[in-house]
Protein backbone atom coordinates (compact mmCIF):
# COMPACT_ATOMS: atom_id res chain seq x y z
CA UNK A 1 0.00 0.00 0.00
CA UNK A 2 1.05 3.51 -0.90
CA UNK A 3 0.24 5.99 1.38
CA UNK A 4 0.92 9.89 1.38
CA UNK A 5 -0.51 12.70 3.97
CA UNK A 6 -1.33 16.54 3.57
CA UNK A 7 -1.29 19.07 6.62
CA UNK A 8 -3.81 21.77 4.98
CA UNK A 9 -3.56 23.47 8.47
CA UNK A 10 -3.01 22.87 11.83
CA UNK A 11 -6.60 21.84 11.90
CA UNK A 12 -7.01 19.93 8.54
CA UNK A 13 -5.16 16.92 7.62
CA UNK A 14 -5.96 14.75 4.74
CA UNK A 15 -4.10 11.20 3.84
CA UNK A 16 -4.38 9.20 0.24
CA UNK A 17 -3.91 6.02 0.15
CA UNK A 18 -3.48 3.28 -3.31
CA UNK A 19 -2.83 -0.23 -3.52
CA UNK A 20 -0.59 -1.37 -5.93
CA UNK A 21 -1.75 -3.53 -8.35
CA UNK A 22 -5.09 -2.05 -8.21
CA UNK A 23 -5.31 0.79 -10.83
CA UNK A 24 -8.27 3.21 -10.25
CA UNK A 25 -8.91 3.43 -6.69
CA UNK A 26 -7.47 5.65 -4.09
CA UNK A 27 -8.74 6.25 -0.53
CA UNK A 28 -8.80 9.11 1.20
CA UNK A 29 -9.34 9.79 4.80
CA UNK A 30 -9.74 13.54 5.94
CA UNK A 31 -10.55 15.85 8.70
CA UNK A 32 -12.01 19.04 7.35
CA UNK A 33 -12.38 22.47 9.76
CA UNK A 34 -11.34 25.29 8.13
CA UNK A 35 -10.70 24.25 4.79
CA UNK A 36 -13.61 24.48 2.53
CA UNK A 37 -13.79 23.42 -1.45
CA UNK A 38 -14.70 25.75 -4.02
CA UNK A 39 -16.89 23.88 -6.97
CA UNK A 40 -15.20 21.93 -8.82
CA UNK A 41 -15.38 18.68 -10.85
CA UNK A 42 -13.67 14.98 -10.98
CA UNK A 43 -13.32 12.45 -13.86
CA UNK A 44 -13.91 9.76 -10.81
CA UNK A 45 -16.48 8.41 -8.74
CA UNK A 46 -16.61 9.40 -5.18
CA UNK A 47 -18.13 7.19 -2.62
CA UNK A 48 -18.01 9.38 1.00
CA UNK A 49 -18.49 8.19 4.36
CA UNK A 50 -18.96 10.50 6.93
CA UNK A 51 -18.04 9.52 10.22
CA UNK A 52 -17.41 12.26 12.44
CA UNK A 53 -18.65 16.08 12.89
CA UNK A 54 -20.58 17.42 9.83
CA UNK A 55 -20.43 18.74 6.63
CA UNK A 56 -22.12 20.02 3.75
CA UNK A 57 -21.54 20.10 -0.28
CA UNK A 58 -23.42 21.67 -2.44
CA UNK A 59 -24.21 18.99 -5.92
CA UNK A 60 -26.72 19.22 -8.58
CA UNK A 61 -28.16 23.03 -7.23
CA UNK A 62 -28.68 21.39 -3.09
CA UNK A 63 -27.09 21.93 0.02
CA UNK A 64 -26.48 18.43 0.44
CA UNK A 65 -25.96 16.67 4.34
CA UNK A 66 -23.26 14.67 5.37
CA UNK A 67 -23.53 13.62 8.70
CA UNK A 68 -22.11 10.86 10.98
CA UNK A 69 -22.69 7.38 9.51
CA UNK A 70 -24.26 8.75 6.16
CA UNK A 71 -22.85 7.95 2.80
CA UNK A 72 -22.55 10.32 -0.46
CA UNK A 73 -21.95 9.41 -4.44
CA UNK A 74 -20.44 11.81 -6.32
CA UNK A 75 -20.45 10.84 -10.13
CA UNK A 76 -17.85 11.98 -12.04
CA UNK A 77 -18.00 15.38 -14.00
CA UNK A 78 -20.59 16.78 -11.50
CA UNK A 79 -20.06 19.94 -10.11
CA UNK A 80 -19.97 20.22 -6.10
CA UNK A 81 -18.20 22.02 -3.09
CA UNK A 82 -18.23 21.03 0.31
CA UNK A 83 -17.04 22.30 3.76
CA UNK A 84 -17.15 21.47 7.40
CA UNK A 85 -20.55 22.44 9.51
CA UNK A 86 -19.22 22.96 13.04
CA UNK A 87 -16.35 23.67 14.77
CA UNK A 88 -15.81 20.15 15.57
CA UNK A 89 -15.42 19.80 11.91
CA UNK A 90 -16.40 17.08 9.48
CA UNK A 91 -14.40 13.62 9.47
CA UNK A 92 -14.94 11.30 6.46
CA UNK A 93 -12.97 8.17 3.83
CA UNK A 94 -13.61 9.02 0.44
CA UNK A 95 -12.93 6.06 -2.14
CA UNK A 96 -12.26 7.29 -5.29
CA UNK A 97 -13.18 5.07 -8.63
CA UNK A 98 -12.47 5.34 -11.99
CA UNK A 99 -15.08 4.49 -13.93
CA UNK A 100 -13.75 1.23 -14.63
CA UNK A 101 -14.00 -0.21 -11.03
CA UNK A 102 -17.15 0.19 -11.28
Amino acid sequence: MRARTEIMSSADTVRYSSVAGLEGLEVMSARWVKHSFRPHAQDFYAVSLNYRGSGAFHYRGVLRDAAPWTCNLIEPGELHSGQAMTEEGWSCRNLYLGSSLM
